[in-house]
């Protein structure tokens, strides 16, 4: 009992975090460059993920040696998807961002799952997969009326930010069904964890090499790796141990509050207003998620969380 408690205080601890991460991000990113931020603050996360990994398991390396192709693949998909992720934070209201990244992902993969002859989930689960796609329309039309937490602004621009924050979260979770099959070939969560941000660097990397224009990041740059390191690697070790830990059900459904401990913390950010809009979409899209974790947790065993990859990939905000 004391084993699923810390599991679930874990995973609690990664959901706080990942808030805090979302609109310390969303305030960076509106006096600094989105590509320099995301330079310094993955290659501290893979540094410190290279070096754990290298402690913990050197053997890793070996083993990821073979599976080349997926780590590319694996590279692509995460590299696609923060920097959607990003720059779709520095436009829009940091909750509506968590709540387009969080749905968006576990429905398109549900899709994907029935595309191929499968079911995917329950009668009663694609009823609630089919409410939380409307709940994300909503948001989009939130952010176009002009009703979000920043009020009215380019229409262009917001509807940009909305595809990218949704297009972002499909990104995100195939990496995860990526990364997953790692894990079940016996490639540990630290060696991967070290590498699938490789592309992202590359990719930030080139980007300033090709700007041009002054750094401006050079006085912050103590800052942004301190807080990738908060915010980014040490969530992601609590979680790692959170689902070794928890149920699959308890991970889920925690996971699915994460937009609104984002809309809770969004405040500090003067930039923002209470919008009710986007409290109501929010609300209803976390009540939905959780039932949908509940739902789903219940039609399959129960086993450790660790042992179910596949659901956990597809609940809504994995």
């Amino acid at each position: 009992m004391v084993h699923h408690h810390l599991g679930t205080v874990l995973v609690l601890v990664f959901v706080v975090c990942q808030a805090a991460r979302d609109v310390y991000f969303a305030g960076v990113f509106q006096a600094l460059d989105v590509f320099e931020v995301t330079l310094v603050a993955f290659c501290a996360c893979t540094l410190i993920f290279a070096g754990v990994a290298s402690a913990r398991d050197p053997g890793g390396w070996r083993r990821l040696a073979g599976h080349r192709r997926a780590l590319l693949r694996i590279n692509l998909l995460t590299a696609g998807a923060w920097l959607a992720f990003f720059l779709a934070l520095k436009s829009l209201e940091p909750a509506i961002v968590a709540t387009l990244y969080g749905g968006a992902g576990p429905i398109a993969i549900l899709c994907w799952a029935r595309r191929g002859g499968g079911q995917g989930s329950t009668p009663l689960g694609l009823w609630i997969y089919g409410a939380l796609a409307a709940t994300l329309a909503g948001l989009w039309l939130v952010v176009l009326s002009g009703r979000s937490g920043l009020g009215a602004g380019d229409v262009a621009t917001g509807l940009a930010a909305c595809a990218l924050a949704t297009g972002g979260g499909v990104l995100i979770a195939l990496g995860h069904l990526g990364t997953r099959r790692l894990n079940d070939a016996g490639i540990g969560a630290d060696t991967v964890m070290a590498t699938r941000f490789l592309g992202l660097v590359l990719a930030a990397g080139l980007v300033e090499m090709l700007d041009g224009s002054a750094i401006a990041i050079a006085g912050n740059v103590i800052e942004i790796a301190g807080a990738a390191v908060l915010l980014i690697v040490l969530p992601s070790f609590a979680l790692q141990l959170g689902i070794a830990r928890a149920r699959p059900m308890q991970v889920n459904a925690l996971r699915a509050t994460a937009p609104v401990f984002v809309f809770a913390v969004q405040f500090a950010d003067d930039r923002l207003h209470f919008a009710p809009a986007t409290l109501a979409c929010v609300l209803i899209y976390a009540a939905l998620a959780l039932t949908g974790a509940l739902v789903e947790g219940r039609t399959k065993d129960e086993g450790p969380a660790g042992t179910a990859g596949e659901a956990s990939a597809r609940s809504p905000a994995a």
